[in-house]
């Protein structure tokens, strides 16, 4: 044993980042909410942000492109399935 410590690396603190805010209640709230899976609220949420730009969000996952968004009057928002 060296005693050395390792300082993290950037995918670390990324992951660590995306972890907490799967984690937290509102976007397990949304989850509930919409049925989409809380790995993919991040992503919804950064979409709707920038709806005013138009952006479709392109999935290979068939649960995620199943969510339809104007059904939660999220107009703003397109999925695309990419098989």
């Amino acid at each position: 044993m060296t005693g050395l410590i390792e300082a993290p690396s950037s995918r670390d603190f990324a992951d660590s980042l995306l972890d907490e805010r799967r984690a937290n209640v509102h976007t397990q709230l949304l989850a509930r909410i919409t049925a989409v899976q809380s790995k993919d609220i991040p992503i919804v949420v950064h979409v709707f942000e920038h709806g005013d730009r138009e952006p479709m969000i392109f999935t290979n996952n068939a649960d995620f492109a199943a969510f339809t968004p104007t059904k939660h009057n999220l107009s703003e928002l397109a999925l695309g399935n990419v098989d």
